[in-house]
């Protein structure tokens, strides 16, 4: 093991004693939430390099660089899209923005100082050099007045832009080390004065486990050791930092993929957003540890106590060990056809884009389904000359087939078009491997932090290359996102007597988590992708106490029928609710004038206003939505009687300038409530359909009769416990059914789920 040196121990006191207290506070928080034999757990160990290749080696190395000129040169498509950036950097390069004592321009800076040293690796060209060193020069001056701020940042405000800073520096010194514009003298400054000094305050990140945070943090640190050739930041960033006594104190990489890396392959805190900005840590910490003999890429990594390396109920598989290959692998298959997502906890953005673990991914690995999310960014996949520091030497063109099966991670899997993450808590039904198809997906799962929300057994529906029940916009940290986007309301489930589910319920705190005693988790029951029926079941009895959630979702043809169970021994009012991105149209119940709300006071209720209110006893009720230019029609929905029930419309938060989206809730007043309902997008459909109740069915077993316009029949039936029981004297086993009645009445079972 490596051991700091007596001079590092002393200097790490003096700047924590500078940074304040408050950090030990975070880190025994975190630990205690892991169990105090945490600091003993053994973790991989890997061993930081003796010996370093000649710079350039932090991302790229000369033999790369190379291939990327060729590549440039051969494509056309490709050199005009360089070129272009060249001819915006090069007036800049003469007089490049250069830092100040003033911190609010790093990043900016060094992301321009990271462009000029990629210009000049693929120009040779002077000017750029020279421009990137006059930045790293300009830092050692202004360096020594920073302060580290009460959130670890030291060039920046905070440890999360102090890392991405890090890399950037980083790579821009790594590439122009031989340029002939820097002394030894100024390396030497340049590695003690600002490397190291930043390293230091990245090192004491507020957050000592697992976190985004952390591992952000590492990649820094992982950046700035490999560019300089510090064994000692190596090993820190790659192992964690431990007392004379072995025990852990701060999580390193190993111990993130042990435990913050999920077996299916979801990065704990579930959101899409933090699972691509953590894949981007994990790009930089691989590249920089490739590029100096370290393959990390290929390696397996064993689980956790936490996370063993299976699903917790080991029903997807035994245990195995996991790669970094999976973080990315459960993404992509997280995402619709066009490359957009359905929104799971705090997530900045609902699409696939370009960002550095994609391209390092595409290149580590040669497969292109990692260059899709850079084909797929709207903004397209090069921003700056520095995006080209991980990629591949040529244009990315990739796609994803969702046609061919693969495992995901150690749990999940990816069959007939269909996903299953059984440890991140997500699954997609998909009508089949085109862009457009219908596609349904439920999230379950843990509740892992205050980054998640009050979600549980929510669904999205899409289709025709769009959301047509979308999941709520993420609000950040402002107002709304405490009192609209964390609240259950907000989702496409059911809230129970107006309060979010828990740990959110009538809480003022938007970073609530579950408590150790009383964790909450959804689990999925079973998956089945079948050719004619695609189904997921998944139930969670931890949201409410004393109320039991189950869902059924089956995807037949392009229409997704739900089957929605809430169980208590105790009267409630429940609202089943689904958020369209569109506006009614035409509804079959009375609804009753507008009123301007809102709905109710309570958080997420507030928000909902322009009511239109419907009793209904035990009616079916249809409901048509169209575009909202009304040019079109988007979605058909058909909620079963359910007997006395109540239908509210109404609209919902959909942006911060007053933009709103519709929100239909049927509200029921019982101790049991069943909700079913087929949502019929009109991208998908074949022609109108005729939907209506099956009657006659065995208590526990609930039915949807769907008639096409040939007169045939197609019957869903969903079983609350897998038993056997008849219908039409067919003999069905297990918990759904998927039969079809032929036009002269001929009753066919065409699959079922045990």
């Amino acid at each position: 093991m490596i051991h700091r040196t007596p001079w590092t121990i002393l200097l790490s006191v003096v700047l924590l004693a500078a940074i304040g207290c408050g950090d030990s506070l975070v880190q025994d928080k975190q630990q205690s939430q892991r169990g105090d034999d945490a600091y003993l757990w053994a973790f991989d160990r890997i061993e930081p390099p003796e010996t370093f290749p000649p710079h350039p080696r932090l991302f790229l190395n000369q033999t790369e660089i190379d291939a990327l000129k060729a590549g440039i040169a051969a494509d056309r498509a490709f050199r005009e899209l360089v070129d272009a950036h060249l001819a915006e950097l090069r007036p800049l390069a003469k007089s490049p923005a250069l830092p100040t004592r003033e911190i609010g321009d790093n990043l900016d800076i060094a992301k321009q100082a990271a462009s000029f040293a990629v210009a000049y690796v693929l120009t040779d060209e002077a000017i750029f050099a020279e421009a990137a060193a006059a930045i790293l020069k300009r830092y050692v001056e202004v360096f020594p007045s920073y302060k580290p701020t009460h959130i670890k940042g030291l060039a920046t405000s905070a440890a999360l832009e102090e890392c991405v800073w890090a890399v950037d520096a980083a790579a821009a010194y790594d590439l122009i080390y031989n340029s002939g514009f820097l002394t030894e003298a100024d390396k030497q400054a340049i590695e003690q004065t600002v490397f190291r000094a930043s390293a230091e305050v990245l090192r004491r990140c507020n957050h000592a486990v697992r976190s985004n945070w952390r591992i952000r943090a590492v990649a820094g640190v992982a950046a700035m050791g490999f560019a300089i050739g510090d064994r000692e930041l190596i090993d820190e960033a790659l192992n964690g930092i431990r007392d004379d006594d072995g025990r852990l104190l701060r999580d390193g990489f190993v111990q993130h993929m042990a435990w913050s890396l999920l077996a299916d392959g979801i990065y704990y805190e579930r959101s899409q957003s933090y699972s691509e900005e953590c894949g981007d840590a994990f790009a930089h910490v691989l590249e920089a540890a490739r590029h100096s003999g370290i393959d990390l890429w290929n390696r397996p990594f064993e689980g956790s106590p936490h996370n063993a390396g299976a699903d917790p109920g080991r029903h997807f598989g035994p245990s195995r060990p996991k790669t970094v290959r999976h973080a990315y692998d459960a993404v992509l298959y997280r995402s619709f056809g066009n490359g957009t997502l359905a929104k799971m906890a705090n997530s900045y953005w609902d699409h696939l884009k370009r960002r550095d673990g994609w391209s390092a991914a595409w290149r580590a690995y040669g497969d292109d389904r990692y260059a899709w999310p850079l084909v797929c960014d709207p903004d397209g996949w090069l921003h700056d000359l520095r995006d080209l520091l991980f990629i591949p030497p040529k244009l990315p063109t990739g796609s994803i087939d969702f046609a061919t099966d693969t495992q995901l991670g150690v749990t999940g899997r990816h069959e007939n078009a269909c996903t299953l993450l059984p440890n991140g808590g997500y699954a997609i039904l998909r009508q089949d491997a085109s862009r457009d198809a219908v596609s349904a997906a439920i999230t379950f799962g843990d509740f892992p932090n205050g980054h998640s929300q009050a979600d549980q057994l929510s669904i999205v529906v899409y289709a025709g290359g769009r959301h047509v029940l979308p999941d709520t916009k993420y609000f950040r940290y402002i107002d709304q996102h405490l009192t609209w986007s964390k609240q259950t309301i907000t989702h496409n489930t059911v809230t129970v007597d107006e309060l979010s589910q828990y740990p959110q319920g009538d809480s003022d705190d938007m970073w609530i988590s579950p408590t150790k005693e009383k964790p909450l988790r959804g689990r999925a029951v079973f998956f089945h992708a079948g050719d004619d029926l695609k189904a997921v079941r998944a139930e969670c009895n931890e949201a409410y106490d004393g109320v039991g959630y189950d869902r059924t979702i089956a995807l037949v043809d392009s229409v997704v029928v739900d089957f929605f169970r809430c169980r208590s021994d105790a009267q409630h009012q429940y609202d089943y609710a689904l958020h369209v991105d569109g506006t009614l149209a035409d509804c079959s119940a009375p609804l009753g004038e507008p009123q301007p709300g809102p709905l109710a006071e309570s958080y997420g209720y507030r928000h909902i206003v322009d009511l239109r209110r419907a009793a209904v006893d035990d009616q079916r009720i249809d409901l048509t939505h169209n575009t909202d230019d009304g040019a079109e029609t988007l979605l058909h929905t058909t909620v079963l009687p359910a007997g006395k029930v109540e239908l509210i419309t109404g609209n919902g938060i959909e942006g911060l300038e007053n933009e709103r989206a519709e929100v239909v809730i049927i509200r029921k007043r019982a101790r049991n409530a069943d909700f079913v309902s087929v949502i019929a997008p009109a991208a998908g459909a074949d022609g109108p359909l005729a939907v209506g109740p099956v009657d006659n069915l065995p208590d526990g077993v609930l039915g949807v009769e769907i008639t096409k316009p040939d007169g045939s029949k197609t019957i869903i039936l969903s079983a609350e416990t897998s038993r056997t029981f008849s219908y039409k004297g067919r003999k069905i086993t297990g918990q759904l059914a998927l039969l079809r009645i032929a036009a002269d009445g001929a009753v066919e079972l065409i699959d079922a789920v045990p």
